[in-house]
């Protein structure tokens, strides 16, 4: 592989050893050069970018129920949503589907599914989904569906094994979401503005919650976590009832606007020893 330095093909290779090239003399530099474009036939080569798609990652390649793109594309079509993928590539136990834009899941992916381990969107293809998405699902540990702006309820919930989930572009979600989740450690949904009820709740190992730009919700969020120590939603500004109910209080952190100091699902974890900010 070769780069370009002042108009001359170099090797990558001579500049990424960690030895700096040192030349003296400009005889030097020339036969340097020359030697080195005779090496690589005086073509510079670009490597390609390397491709990017909907990477889906089973226990046995042989469980997965798509043995093509169009059986992907029927899926998620058949069920509501809107998908284009136009290939696949295979890779021992990963598929990864390419050429989707703009790609809804619809309904159900990965509802119930007890072979599936990860579910990656490193194109960016996903931007939204129905409900009872990424549920059930026995030994999925991993979800990252970073262009992701929108979803129905019922969806990132009742995984035993699931420890991480990337959602960072979601804006707007309905309700029962990121619940009952055994492993996950902490959330973060940096872009979610507005939630319904039910989200955030019951997982048995929960630290921490951010979501920054979170200004409204609905009731009975964050709830039956009792290990959650820090709420943060400095923007939160219009609350329902029912919040936080089922946590540790004496160990919590809630960071809310401060118009809602005087909210009862504040004012209620206050006197049970939360610290409200």
């Amino acid at each position: 592989m070769a780069t370009y330095i002042s108009g001359l093909c170099l090797p990558t290779a001579m500049l990424s050893t960690g030895v700096p090239y040192n030349v003296t003399t400009i005889e030097q530099l020339t036969a340097d050069i020359a030697a080195l474009n005779a090496i690589l036939d005086n073509t510079c080569v670009t490597p390609e970018p390397p491709r990017a798609g909907l990477e889906l990652t089973w226990d046995d390649i042989a469980n997965s129920p798509f043995a093509t793109f169009g059986d992907l594309n029927t899926f998620i079509n058949g069920n509501g949503g809107a998908a284009n993928y136009t290939s696949v590539e295979v890779v021992g136990n990963v598929q990864t589907f390419y050429g989707g834009t703009a790609v809804n899941l619809g309904d159900s992916f990965m509802d119930g599914n007890d072979n599936i381990v990860s579910i990656r969107d490193d194109a960016f293809q996903v931007v939204a989904q129905g409900r009872d998405c990424q549920k059930s699902c026995a030994i999925l540990e991993a979800i990252a569906l970073p262009a992701l702006i929108t979803q129905v309820g019922s969806s990132q919930s009742l995984n035993p094994a699931l420890t991480s989930i990337n959602l960072q572009a979601l804006t707007t979600q309905s309700g029962f979401c990121q619940s009952g989740n055994d492993t996950l450690l902490s959330m973060s949904l940096p872009s979610l503005i507005i939630q319904t009820s039910g989200n955030q709740s019951n997982n048995a190992v929960l630290t921490g919650f951010v979501a920054n730009l979170l200004t409204t919700q609905a009731d009975v969020n964050q709830t039956d976590n009792t290990l959650l120590t820090t709420i943060t939603t400095p923007l939160l500004t219009s609350i329902g009832t029912g919040n936080y109910v089922g946590c540790t209080y004496n160990i919590m952190t809630i960071n809310v606007d401060a118009s809602l100091f005087g909210a009862a699902d504040i004012l209620l974890a206050q006197a049970g020893g939360a610290t409200i900010i």
